[in-house]
């Protein structure tokens, strides 16, 4: 047993930390405000007509479009809304049906979460599109939000998703490539973060992440000629200067003037900034030359000192980048285009792909369903009457937060405790001092402001958001939310144990895959030392460097999942990883990697010193023997 895990004081911390780091780049203000007015228009209308309960199933169903609003291709983007409001509306509809009946409600819940857990395999917006059923299943069986009839429900919550995709249809002008122009965005910000906090920041990542991100959206665009030309160039530019930031980093600790290499890397995080912003804001682009001047001015007082080659094509990278930016962009009118080709499996194929006994989206699925049907019964217990009608909280927390690993798991496990007790505080102060309907319709956008603008960049502050609407509908149609608001809190923790008790009784865990990780990232590194050693040049080389670059990436990710990672009820003789020594070890390879990248971007003369190949030959084969010893039995 591994003390320095299983005591694992710093799981408290590691679930803190998930808690509160909010993704800036991430954070969708106009959808966010798009349907926050969406939504607050209908319910107003509905409340002049004298139809509240009309106007709460439509106003679910724009919310629900809008969270799959996803930077994609405008034909994707449509189809992921419509297919959201489809789904949630057959779940909402389903739900009326087994509203009578304890032993059908159980069964249809153990079928609807197994075909949600399974199809999760899809992607983050099948598995969103899947947790949004099982929530207004829990919702409509357990709660009569509307007009008390769950097929009419249904079909209003469809016709939701329907006004949502419409009014997101205007604003998209044909060929101006939003989606792919906010990947690059978040990429770029991406690196502004990391170029003004590089002591911290430089072995995340985020900027990885978001490079690939990017680059998938660039494939699946359509872009063509011209267009192509310069949404991947930008990408290179970037791609390069990431490269340039870890051969920095080996010579950061020994440097003469650390002061003047951060003014270079706070001017470079400016122009990164200014050229993420005007991605977004085609009028501000003009701003950039400012920061490309900084950028210069810091680069000449840097002169000659250690380092003054890296610095050298840092710049070369950030000023093709602005020019690129500066010269007209060939979108909208000027925009190249071809059909866009599919290089993904059908949607068929790939259910069939993992359609096996021992595949970890299986093992999800079934434990989805095992989980949301026991949550469900929980629902249908006979509790008193203030917990009968808030008990369907219980399988809505657990739509939410079972993920497939779980180390996903217990993170949104933390993040919906915390999350639901601050927003069923907020909400029942709001109620409190806003008793009027216009009150709570205002309180109820801004609540959908907070669920659709922080998703992807900081779950808690979304479950604060999705609790004040939920409450706020209910206390539209009737419900004596701010009495009662303590069964919410008993009912959200009830649901959060339940799926930690289900998620650790037989843990699907990504620590274990580690090593293996690390392993691949020792015999990628002596293959990168390999070919740098052979002088070899060109585009043979940067795909070794990529390479590498990915399996550093997920040896990462890996390790920051199996940091939350706690121990599990029947693991007796179960493998567990020390994080701690891994982590240890990760950076050592990075170091590695930093100091093989400063020889690649410099092309220095690998005869003049010899001895940094003997030595990372020894240090690698010594941190293999030291990866051996990660895995221990719990």
């Amino acid at each position: 047993m591994v003390s320095s895990i299983d005591s694992r004081p710093g799981l408290a911390r590691e679930l803190l930390r998930f808690c509160l780091k909010v993704e800036r780049s991430q954070i969708a203000w106009p959808r966010a405000l798009r349907c926050a007015l969406t939504m607050a228009v209908i319910l107003l209308a509905a409340d002049y007509w004298g139809q509240p309960k009309i106007g709460v199933p439509i106003s679910l169903g724009v919310l629900f479009a809008n969270l799959c609003d996803i930077n994609e291709p405008h034909r994707m983007r449509l189809q992921s809304m419509l297919w959201a409001g489809v789904w949630a509306g057959i779940a909402t509809a389903l739900a009326g049906l087994v509203e009578s009946s304890g032993i059908a409600h159980l069964v249809l819940a153990f079928c609807l979460a197994g075909v949600a857990g399974y199809a999760s395999l899809l992607g983050p917006k099948s598995s969103l599109i899947g947790s949004i059923c099982l929530a207004m299943f829990a919702i409509y069986s357990g709660a009569k939000f509307g007009s008390e009839n769950a097929l009419i429900d249904g079909l209003l919550v469809m016709v939701g998703s329907l006004i949502a995709s419409l009014r997101a249809l205007i604003g998209w002008p044909l060929h101006r490539f939003g989606a792919n122009r906010r990947k690059l965005a978040i990429a770029y910000d991406q690196f502004r973060d990391l170029c003004f906090d590089a002591k911290t920041n430089w072995a995340t990542t985020g900027v990885a992440s978001a490079i690939l991100d990017a680059t998938r959206s660039v494939d699946q665009s359509g872009a063509a000629g011209p267009t192509e030309l310069w949404l991947r160039s930008l990408l290179a530019c970037l791609d390069r200067s990431r490269v340039v930031m870890f051969a920095i980093e080996s010579q950061r600790a020994n440097h003469p003037d650390t002061a003047a290499l951060d003014r270079v890397l706070s001017a470079v995080g400016g122009v990164a900034g200014a050229i993420a912003n005007s991605l977004i804001h085609q009028s501000r682009k003009q701003r950039l030359a400012n920061q490309l001047a900084r950028l210069q001015n810091a680069c000449d007082a840097f002169g000659n000192a250690p380092g003054a080659e890296l610095i050298v094509r840092l710049r070369a990278d950030m000023q093709e980048a602005v020019h690129r930016m500066l010269d007209p962009w060939p979108i909208g009118s000027a925009a190249v285009c071809a059909p866009i080709k599919e290089t993904l499996p059908t949607v068929g194929d790939r259910l069939r792909q993992h359609f096996k006994s021992n595949d970890l989206f299986v093992t999800h699925g079934l434990k989805l369903a095992i989980t949301f049907t026991l949550a469900s019964g929980l629902s249908l217990l006979q509790w008193d009457h203030s917990k009968s009608l808030h008990a369907y909280w219980i399988p809505l927390t657990v739509a939410w937060i079972c993920k497939p690993d779980l180390g996903g798991t217990i993170s949104k496990v933390g993040m919906r405790m915390v999350g639901s007790a601050l927003g069923v505080v907020l909400a029942v102060l709001a109620l409190k001092l806003i008793g009027t309907d216009d009150g709570i319709i205002l309180i109820t956008a801004l609540g959908a402001l907070l669920t659709v603008a922080f998703l992807w960049a900081n779950y808690t502050l979304t479950v604060i958001g999705i609790t004040m609407v939920v409450l706020c509908l209910g206390a539209l149609t009737g419900s004596p939310v701010a009495d009662e608001a303590w069964v919410r809190m008993w009912a959200t923790l009830l649901g959060g144990l339940l799926v930690v008790v289900t998620s650790v009784i037989r843990p699907v865990r990504n620590g274990t895959a580690a090593t293996g990780h690390l392993n691949r990232l020792c015999a990628e590194l002596r293959g990168y030392a390999d070919a740098l050693k052979r002088g070899m040049r060109g585009d043979e080389l940067r795909q070794i460097r990529l390479t590498l670059l990915q399996t550093r990436t997920v040896a990462s990710a890996t390790l920051a999942a199996a940091s939350v990672e706690p121990a599990g009820f029947l693991e007796r003789n179960a493998i567990r990883i020390n994080v701690h020594d891994a982590r240890g070890i990760l950076h050592e390879l990075e170091a590695w990697l930093s100091s093989l990248a400063h020889v690649d971007i410099t092309a220095a003369c690998v005869t003049a010193d010899a001895s940094i190949w003997k030595e990372l030959e020894a240090s690698v084969t010594a941190i293999e023997r030291r990866i051996e010893n990660l895995n221990r039995l719990a």
